[in-house]
C-alpha cells in the first residue's frame, strides 16, 4: 500500500523552521510525536541543537504528542465557543479523574464478593480495555461471550452513566469533537505538520490526519526518528510499609 503522508523532512530542517517561528504567532510548522518519551527526547535534542549555535534563550517549540496538541485545540474552542456567546461544552475528564471513576465504577458495580482481581487491579484493566475500545472506533457493548466480557459492559455503562451525572466526557469524546471541529474549519490547521515515530496509527489519529489535511494542513513525516531505550532506575524504600505502596 503506498504511504499518503510520503514527503520527509530532517531534523536540522526541522529544527531551523521550528526556531524561525515567531513566538507569538500562530505556529506554522508543528510536529507530533507518537510518544512523551519521544517529546522528550526531541525537546531535549533541539536544546542542544540551539546552544550548538550559541543561543542561550528560546521559545517553548510547537513540538508534541497528538493528545497535547488536542488538548490545546480543546482549550482554543471552548474560549471561542464563550467569546461568541455559546454555551459552553462539557469538559474533558483528565486522567486522575478517569482513574478515579473506574476504580468507583468497579467497586460499586461488583456483585461478586471474591474472587476476580482486587478492586484496583480490575479497574486499571477495565479503563485499559475501554480506551482500546474507543481509540479503535469499537463498539460497545461488546458481545457478551464471557462472564468477564459481559461484567465489562456493566462497567462500562456504569461509567457512561457517571460521565454523564457529572456532565463531563471521556477524553475520546473530547478528542473527536475537536477533530470535527478542525476538519469543519473552526479551529485554525499549522500550514505543515511533521509526524514523528508514527509507524501505524489507530482510527481516532487517522481521523485527525484526515482532518488535518481537509483543513489545508501539509502532512510530512521526520526521517530517521530513534530513540534511546529507556534508563531503568531504582530506589529502596525506608520502610517495607512504603514498598508496598510503591
Amino acid at each position: 500500500m503506498t504511504d499518503p503522508i510520503a514527503s520527509e523532512l530532517d531534523r536540522a530542517v526541522v529544527f531551523e523552521r521550528l526556531a524561525a517561528q515567531a513566538p507569538m504567532a500562530g505556529a506554522e510548522l508543528v510536529v507530533l510525536c507518537a510518544s512523551r518519551r519521544l517529546a522528550q527526547h526531541l525537546q531535549d535534542a533541539y536544546a542542544r541543537w540551539q546552544l550548538a549555535r550559541g543561543v542561550l534563550a528560546w521559545a517553548s517549540p510547537a513540538l508534541q504528542t497528538a493528545e497535547t496538541f488536542l488538548d490545546r485545540l480543546g482549550e482554543q474552542l471552548a474560549l471561542q465557543r464563550l467569546a461568541s456567546g455559546g454555551a459552553a461544552e462539557a469538559a474533558a475528564l483528565g486522567p486522575a479523574e478517569v482513574e478515579l471513576l473506574w476504580r468507583l465504577v468497579v467497586a460499586e458495580t461488583r456483585t461478586d464478593a471474591q474472587g476476580l482481581l482486587r478492586e484496583t487491579e480490575a479497574a486499571q484493566l477495565a479503563g485499559e480495555a475501554w480506551r482500546l475500545c474507543r481509540d479503535h472506533g469499537i463498539e460497545l457493548p461488546l458481545p457478551a461471550t464471557t462472564p468477564d466480557v459481559e461484567r465489562f459492559n456493566h462497567w462500562a455503562q456504569a461509567y457512561r452513566a457517571r460521565c454523564a451525572r457529572l456532565q463531563r466526557v471521556d477524553p475520546a469524546d473530547a478528542r473527536r469533537r475537536v477533530i470535527a471541529a478542525l476538519a469543519a474549519g473552526a479551529l485554525p490547521a499549522p500550514a505543515t505538520v511533521v509526524l514523528a515515530g508514527f509507524d501505524g496509527a489507530a482510527p481516532w489519529l487517522r481521523g485527525l490526519w484526515a482532518a488535518l489535511q481537509h483543513a489545508g494542513s501539509a502532512l510530512m513525516r521526520l526521517r530517521d526518528v530513534t530513540v534511546p531505550d529507556a534508563q531503568v532506575r531504582a530506589c529502596v524504600a525506608a520502610r517495607g510499609e512504603q514498598e508496598l505502596r510503591a
